[in-house]
C-alpha cells in the first residue's frame, strides 16, 4: 500500500507486478476460511499457479505471500462478472 493511497489497486484477470518474477507461496482457502490447497510459484509462473488453484471450485480465495520471508503480498479473489456489472450500471 502506498502512503498516499486511499484504496487498494484492483487487477481483474491480471497479476500485479509485485507477484511476477519472484517466488510466491499461494494458499487457497475454502468458503469457511480453511486452507484447502497450496502452490509455490517460481520465476514467472504465478499466473499459471493461480489459475490452477482457481480451477478447483472449493477454492474461494488465495492469499499470496513472499515465499522467502512469508510476508503477505496480496489477496486473490474470484471475479464475479455479474457483481462487477452491477457496479457500473
Amino acid at each position: 500500500m502506498r502512503e498516499a493511497a486511499d484504496a487498494a489497486a484492483e487487477y481483474v484477470d491480471a497479476l500485479p507486478p509485485i507477484l511476477r518474477r519472484r517466488p510466491i507461496a499461494l494458499r487457497g482457502y475454502d468458503a469457511n476460511g480453511n486452507l484447502h490447497r497450496a502452490a509455490l510459484a517460481l520465476a514467472d509462473d504465478a499466473d499459471t499457479q493461480v489459475r490452477a488453484l482457481l480451477d478447483d471450485p472449493a477454492v474461494t480465495y488465495i492469499d499470496a505471500h513472499n515465499a522467502m520471508h512469508g510476508c503477505f503480498a496480496a489477496r486473490i479473489e474470484r471475479h464475479d462478472a455479474a457483481s462487477a456489472e452491477e457496479c457500473f450500471t
